[in-house]
C-alpha cells in the first residue's frame, strides 16, 4: 500500500501527516481494504464527495477560506476506528496573519519592550 505524498489525512483516525495549507492540495489516505467515499467535505475542501480507493489515496484541495469549525466528514462504508464522529484530529495549518503581522484571534494590545 503506497503512502501518498504529504500532507495527507488518514481516513481511519483523522490524523494529518504534514501540514495543511489553505488553497493547496492534500491527499485522503485509505489504508483499508475497502473503497471509501468521503462525503460532506465541501465547506473545507474543493469537493463535497470523493472516492478513496482501497489501499490508496485521492487528491483534493484545502479551500483558501475554509470553514474550519468542525473539519468533519462522513464515510461510506464507515471505516472510522476511533471514538467520536469523523473529523481531522490535528489540522496542522498555521493561523492567518493580519496586515499588522498579528495572528488572527489575538486581540491583546501590542506592548513595546524597553
Amino acid at each position: 500500500m503506497p503512502i501518498p505524498p504529504q500532507p495527507y489525512i488518514n481516513i481511519q483516525n483523522g490524523s494529518v501527516t504534514g501540514s495543511l495549507t489553505r488553497g493547496q492540495t492534500f491527499y485522503w489516505y485509505n489504508p483499508t481494504g475497502t473503497d471509501v467515499t468521503m462525503k460532506n467535505t465541501g465547506t473545507w475542501t474543493s469537493v463535497d464527495s470523493v472516492v478513496v480507493p482501497a489501499n490508496g489515496s485521492a487528491q483534493v484541495t484545502f479551500l483558501q477560506n475554509p470553514n474550519t469549525f468542525g473539519l468533519a466528514f462522513t464515510e461510506s462504508p464507515n471505516e472510522w476506528n476511533v471514538p467520536g464522529m469523523p473529523h481531522i484530529s490535528n489540522p496542522g495549518f498555521p493561523e492567518e496573519v493580519d496586515e499588522a503581522g498579528d495572528e488572527e484571534g489575538d486581540d491583546a494590545p501590542e506592548q513595546d519592550v524597553a
